[in-house]
C-alpha cells in the first residue's frame, strides 16, 4: 500500500461496510487462484476517494485455510459507483507484513524475485556495498524480495540476496534499496545491506 497522505484510516474495522471488503477480497482472490481462505479478522484499513463515485480500499487481514494455516494479506479493492451499484474490483491480494516501525506502511511479498528488474535492484545492492566497504561480494541470485510504494514513482525495495565472499562462504544479506524513477532514469540508494537470516 502507498504511504500517501491521503489514505484515511478506518475508525471501525468491524463495521459492515469493512467487514464486506475483506471479505470481497478474500472471496475473489479464492475465485481466481483456487484457494480454500476464510477471513479471521481486519487487523488495519483504510480508504482514499478517488473521485466522488470511486473509493479505493486497503484491508490487512488474518485468513485461515482449510488446514488451519494462519495468513496475512494485504489487499487493495476499487468500489465504483455504475448505474446506482456498486462494483467492486480487487486490484491485488499479496501476502504482506506490517512495518515494525511505521503500522501504516505494509511490505508485499515480490511474486517472482527472477524478474529483471528485481534482479538489477539485487545486483546494484551488491555493488554499492563493494564500492563503499572495500568488498568483494559475486551475487548469486536474489532467494526473497518485499516491496512497497513510497510514492507513485518511488518503491522502497527489502531482499535477501545469495552471494559469496572472497573466502567462499555463501550466506544471506539484507539489502534495502530506494528507487525513484525518473524517466528515463531510475534513481538508486542503497540504505541497508548485512548479513541476516532470511525472512520466514
Amino acid at each position: 500500500m502507498s504511504n500517501l497522505p491521503e489514505w484515511v484510516p478506518y475508525p471501525d474495522l468491524g463495521t459492515v461496510c469493512v467487514l464486506g471488503i475483506a471479505n470481497f477480497s478474500v472471496d475473489e482472490n479464492n475465485r481466481r487462484t483456487g484457494a480454500d481462505l476464510k477471513l479471521k479478522q481486519v487487523l488495519w484499513g483504510a480508504y482514499k476517494e478517488i473521485d466522488d463515485e470511486t473509493l479505493k480500499h486497503f484491508v490487512y487481514i488474518e485468513t485461515i485455510n482449510g488446514k488451519g494455516e494462519i495468513g496475512y494479506y494485504g489487499a487493495e479493492v476499487l468500489v465504483q459507483e455504475k448505474d446506482g451499484k456498486k462494483v467492486n474490483s480487487l486490484i491485488y491480494f499479496d501476502p504482506v507484513y506490517q512495518d515494525t516501525k511505521d503500522p501504516s506502511i505494509f511490505w508485499r511479498r515480490i511474486p517472482n524475485v527472477l524478474e529483471i528488474s528485481v534482479e538489477d535492484v539485487a545486483r546494484f545492492a551488491v555493488d554499492t556495498h563493494n564500492s563503499n566497504n572495500d568488498d568483494n561480494l559475486v551475487y548469486i541470485s536474489t532467494v526473497e524480495g518485499w516491496f512497497y510504494e513510497v510514492s507513485p514513482n518511488t518503491i522502497r525495495y527489502e531482499l535477501f540476496i545469495q552471494a559469496k565472499d572472497c573466502f567462499g562462504r555463501v550466506r544471506i544479506y539484507r539489502a534495502v534499496v530506494l528507487e525513484v524513477t525518473l524517466l528515463p532514469e531510475k534513481i538508486r540508494t542503497l540504505e541497508y545491506f548485512k548479513i541476516t537470516p532470511r525472512k520466514c
